[in-house]
């Protein structure tokens, strides 16, 4: 992003600074990573970093920009709650029919009794013997 690389460059020399994620959403928020290695990519900059519970991730490089991360702010909701409530009742099996506003109602598929996928019927491949192979 254009806007991050004028504000706030970070070179390979930069590789083992310890710096502050500032992006409000990301797990690690006001925590301190240690930069592991710098990618430029089409899409951006991108950081591994080694976070605080020891692991190395990916996070994209205006996230530790406190100028881009200050400007971010909670928009207004675009789902409405109840809908929201109902789509965590479909997905976790609350129950098999649920009515919309529109008076239609979502019916849950049954169950194929017979797999249909390729293969289907077919008994377990023979295992190739690696054993032979390690030298």
């Amino acid at each position: 992003m254009p806007f991050f690389r004028e504000q706030c460059p970070v070179h390979s020399a930069h590789v083992g600074d310890e710096v502050e994620v500032h992006y409000r959403w990301h797990p690690y928020f006001g925590q301190k990573v240690s930069i592991r290695r710098v990618e430029e990519r089409a899409t951006g900059r991108f950081l591994k970093v080694l976070g605080p519970t020891g692991v190395v991730i990916a996070i994209s490089g205006w996230m530790i920009d406190p100028v881009v991360c200050r400007g971010m702010t909670m928009g207004t909701p675009r789902v409405d709650l109840a809908t929201l409530i109902e789509l965590n009742r479909l997905v976790s099996g609350g129950s098999k029919a649920a009515p919309f506003r529109s008076g239609r109602r979502i019916t849950q598929e049954d169950h194929d009794e017979i797999p249909q996928y390729a293969g289907a019927g077919v008994g377990p491949a023979a295992r190739p013997d690696i054993r032979g192979a390690q030298r």
